[in-house]
């Protein structure tokens, strides 16, 4: 018997624990295959990582392996979760059903703004840049808070860093081709999602931190032998 079919009615009973969670983070990560049928070992394929939130007392990490990062995958992966999912700002998850809420992750947004920021190998702090940082200075503080207090500081402290930002956005005038301005796109297109973050407690102001947990299968030096049957039950890891 296969390893993928031993771990199968684990891994379904791990799905079914982490989709029945009000809140989620996901990610996606580009992983090489070793030996896999109809693919050259050096063809890009994704894992997919779905996890409980740090706040939750259960932790929960699953990985699942798709041939491509096509934004069709997204929705079959979270078909049964109806929560709030905590993700970048990759298309892809715009195919998700109306019963999964998404947030976002300020961490994706300051990087951006971090590389128009650079400055013939220097870091020319701008001022969108310097609202996040105070930002994330704030989320490292409360870090260990009860999600109602940390809700309770954001809403005091946070929403007001949120509303300069925002104002300096919607009054900047860069080429929108610029880093700058590709900054600035990427951020309004995440609007809402990132807003949304205020009032969730439970929630990290990033995904970053887990991020961590996509890197884990690059780190494995495995062999994948799939059959159609398979193919989204091949891997499965949790803390």
């Amino acid at each position: 018997m296969k390893s993928s079919q031993m771990v199968a009615p684990i891994y379904d009973l791990l799905w079914q624990a982490i989709s029945a969670q009000r809140y989620l983070q996901g990610d996606e990560t580009p992983i090489q295959v070793l030996r896999e049928s109809g693919k050259a070992a050096t063809a890009k394929s994704y894992m997919w990582v779905a996890r409980t939130v740090k706040q939750c007392p259960q932790q929960i990490i699953l990985y699942t392996y798709s041939k491509t990062r096509s934004g069709t995958f997204a929705p079959k992966l979270y078909q049964n979760f109806t929560g709030i999912l905590q993700c970048d700002g990759y298309a892809g998850y715009n195919l998700l059903a109306n019963s999964v809420t998404r947030a976002g992750c300020w961490a994706h947004v300051r990087r951006k703004f971090y590389d128009a920021a650079q400055v013939n190998g220097k870091t020319v702090a701008s001022v969108p840049l310097t609202l996040i940082n105070e930002m994330f200075a704030h989320e490292r503080q409360w870090q260990h808070f009860s999600p109602r207090v940390r809700r309770r500081r954001r809403r005091s402290q946070i929403r007001k860093l949120l509303k300069r930002f925002w104002k300096w956005i919607d009054s900047a005038q860069v080429l929108p081709k610029s880093r700058l301005g590709k900054a600035i796109t990427y951020a309004v297109y995440q609007g809402p999602t990132l807003d949304r973050l205020i009032n969730i407690g439970m929630m990290d102001w990033s995904i970053t931190q887990y991020e961590a947990s996509c890197d884990r299968p690059k780190k494995l030096a495995f062999q994948y032998e799939s059959s159609r049957s398979q193919i989204n039950r091949h891997l499965a890891n949790f803390n």
